[in-house]
């Protein structure tokens, strides 16, 4: 089923007018006139249009796959902008967890909630790719947005960093069953032999919920509204397409032949 949207209307009224107006932009003077059509005219131009569609309802398809495109530019445009502009705070922050290669020639970096199911399901392709990759780097952007619960979990794991087993207890809330929360990630790290009463209280101090902060903030200033988003020096893959990990070693080759312009 076709949606027919106002900018999709819009669009149809373009190519329209586009093929129609040479025909009717003359006035009785033989020059241009600011308003060339009648009452008339431009019913018969409207008809004319509506005729087409009917004909032709594939214009519909290609106009919205058109805008769609001219669309993901202005965003790949905004988003480097934004990388440019907030290179440190997103690759480079000294209190960012991170595994991989810390000199990497690749950087990519995963803003999460631990509650997100394709979050989740990226997590064994993270842990993949770092197997398989000597030279790459994945920093880990906490942006809990799934609640209260979220948020709280993420502290704990930013706490554990304190530990040296931040990567532990984050990859097993990810590979758990459940929903995550302040009782199941404080179960876990137990289980991987954090000090649960040193985790708690350090969760609460104010650079380890800073971590989490500036996550947030970052997320705003980039537009991500869902999880997971991952940068891949200067490109990006939104969610979690069905071939994701080919979607990823294949801008992460882009980027290791083309460089990143804003890393």
């Amino acid at each position: 089923m076709l949606v027919f949207d106002h900018r999709l209307a819009l669009a149809v009224a373009a190519v329209g007018f586009a093929i129609l107006v040479p025909a009717y932009a003359q006035g009785p003077s033989g020059k241009n006139e600011s308003n060339p059509f009648n009452d008339a005219q431009t019913r018969a131009i409207e008809g004319m249009i509506r005729d087409y569609i009917v004909k032709h309802p594939d214009i519909l398809l290609d106009a919205q796959s058109a805008l769609d495109a001219q669309a993901e530019t202005r965003r790949v445009d905004v988003i480097r902008k934004v990388l440019a502009e907030n290179k440190t705070a997103i690759y480079h922050d000294a209190d960012l967890p991170f595994i991989g290669n810390p000199k990497g020639d690749v950087v990519v970096v995963e803003f999460f909630d631990y509650n997100c199911p394709y979050c989740r399901k990226a997590s064994a392709d993270i842990a993949k790719l770092i197997a398989g990759d000597p030279n790459v780097k994945i920093v880990f952007q906490e942006f809990p947005n799934l609640g209260a619960d979220s948020e709280t979990v993420s502290k704990i794991v930013v706490a554990a960093k304190r530990q040296g087993k931040y990567y532990a207890l984050h990859r097993a809330l990810l590979d758990s069953k459940g929903p995550a929360n302040e009782a199941r990630a404080l179960e876990i790290a137990g289980k991987l032999g954090l000090d649960v009463s040193r985790l708690k209280q350090d969760a609460t101090l104010e650079d380890v919920q800073n971590v989490v902060a500036k996550a947030r903030a970052l997320a705003a200033k980039l537009s991500i509204e869902g999880t997971p988003m991952f940068l891949i020096g200067d490109r990006y893959i939104q969610g979690m397409p069905e071939n994701f990990y080919e979607e990823l070693t294949k801008r992460i080759a882009e980027v290791r032949a083309e460089g990143c312009k804003v890393c």
